[in-house]
């Protein structure tokens, strides 16, 4: 930092650090770099750190880019089914379009037919759907999308419980 640098690569620089730690560490990269205006570019597998430090993510494949993204986008509305799987979790389903209207794509699924609510219409037959853990619930009065099933195992996270069908 001394030298001032244009540019700053770091590679895994906080896999050897304990929890609490890294966390720590991470927020103090990420003030340094908007503070001192530094590119940089960061290599890691923890998509956690990923979404905190970064302005813009690529998500690569074998050596291949998948995704470039800010963070909200690479998780919100990742590109292919890779991306999904590698930025956090998914529960991840094949869909046969039964019908499209202004309200949105209903699609029949192995896990009960469903509504999309898009303004986007498809020409495709089959979608594959992303339905990320945290917008789920277990029962809500009015909800339109609703499955039934069986929780077979519950693990308390502490801020989350994980529930398994």
């Amino acid at each position: 930092m001394v030298t001032q640098p244009q540019i700053l690569l770091f590679d895994e620089p906080l896999s050897n650090l304990d929890a609490k730690l890294r966390e720590y560490v991470r927020l103090e990269i990420r003030e340094l770099q908007k503070r001192l205006k530094i590119t940089s570019i960061y290599v890691t597998h923890d998509q956690a750190k990923s979404l905190v430090i970064s302005n813009r993510i690529v998500v690569m494949n074998q050596g291949k880019i998948e995704q470039i993204a800010d963070a909200f986008s690479i998780y919100r509305y990742p590109r292919n089914r890779f991306v999904v799987n590698f930025i956090g979790l998914a529960n991840i389903f094949g869909g046969e379009i039964l019908s499209q209207t202004e309200d949105g794509i209903y699609l029949r699924t192995a896990v009960g037919d469903i509504i999309i609510k898009t303004e986007q219409q498809t020409l495709k037959k089959k979608l594959t759907v992303n339905w990320r853990p945290e917008d789920m619930v277990v029962y809500k009065e009015g909800i339109e999308n609703k499955f039934n099933g069986e929780i077979t195992q519950s693990i308390f996270m502490g801020n989350l419980t994980d529930l398994f069908e």
